[in-house]
């Protein structure tokens, strides 16, 4: 088997600390096991500042409201919001822009990542992916 050797830090699952781009993959409803509230499951694809993609997982519940707030607003589903009712359904394919920190490890499990809050403009309008900046500059005609 030939394979390219890596160091820790590249094989490591682990994005960097700060904002990051994402994308929805997958979300779908759950029902916490401990307490019994309904929440919905986030499977984001991350892309830190270093450009490294990873997946990270998050829960988006009523009992967070910040947090449910911010990613309405910050996706584009502000007017979904203000109605009170979200479905897995209506997250899938969001971009946007999140602030990531690494959770230490606790009992068995290692290291992680988890979403403290999800960003957007002074206007309340939704962040255009910083990855979806770069294709802009990318696609611009650049004279040399």
């Amino acid at each position: 088997m030939k394979f390219p050797p890596r160091t820790e830090q590249e094989v490591s699952r682990i994005l960097a600390e700060g904002n990051a781009d994402f994308v929805v993959d997958a979300a779908d409803e759950n029902i916490s096991k401990t307490s019994g509230n309904v929440s919905i499951k986030l499977t984001l694809r991350c892309t830190d500042k270093n450009f490294k993609t990873g997946t990270v997982f998050d829960y988006l519940s009523p009992h967070m409201e910040y947090k449910l707030r911010h990613f309405c607003v910050g996706t584009g589903l502000e007017n979904e919001y203000e109605t009170g009712l979200l479905m897995p359904s209506m997250c899938i394919g969001r971009r946007g822009t999140l602030k990531l920190k690494i959770e230490k490890a606790k009992d068995t499990y290692p290291d992680k990542n988890v979403v403290i809050d999800y960003l957007f403009n002074q206007e309340n309008k939704a962040n255009e992916p910083l990855s979806t900046n770069a294709q802009k500059l990318k696609d611009d005609d650049i004279p040399f």
